[in-house]
């Protein structure tokens, strides 16, 4: 068709984990995921993006574009890019940096994992602000 743009017929991209993303994620799919480079969050985002993407009928990729342009609509073009011009999330990063810890001291071996367990609890309490929970 004249005037209409179409992808190039060469699969999906690889969809995009920037901070307007996770501002869309945090706010509307309750989901925390911190700005380092992570790849179990990354495989966190990707299956959220899948899941998504099967409801609707959609490559993942696709549904980044959409929560991406819904969230630069939301801030105005100001907050388009990454230029970190919103409060940080240190609670949700050092959530997600001791979600990578769990996932690490798990690969030590089973012995590990569970003598590891209760301080990583007691660690998850600390930052989420209740250390007298459970």
């Amino acid at each position: 068709m004249y005037g209409c743009r179409s992808r190039p017929a060469r699969g999906p991209d690889a969809p995009v984990l920037d901070e307007v993303v996770r501002r869309w994620l945090a706010q509307h799919a309750d989901l925390r995921l911190a700005g380092t480079r992570s790849t179990r969050q990354y495989g966190v985002y990707l299956e959220r993006l899948e899941a998504w993407g099967a409801r609707l009928g959609v490559p993942g990729d696709q549904v980044e574009e959409l929560i991406f342009h819904a969230q630069v609509s939301a801030d105005g073009n100001r907050l388009w890019s990454e230029q970190f011009l919103v409060e940080s999330d240190p609670q949700g990063e050092a959530l997600a940096a001791l979600d990578d810890l769990h996932t690490a001291v798990g690969l030590l071996g089973l012995t590990t994992a569970d003598a590891a367990e209760h301080p990583l609890q007691q660690l998850r309490k600390l930052i989420e602000g209740d250390p007298t929970r459970g």
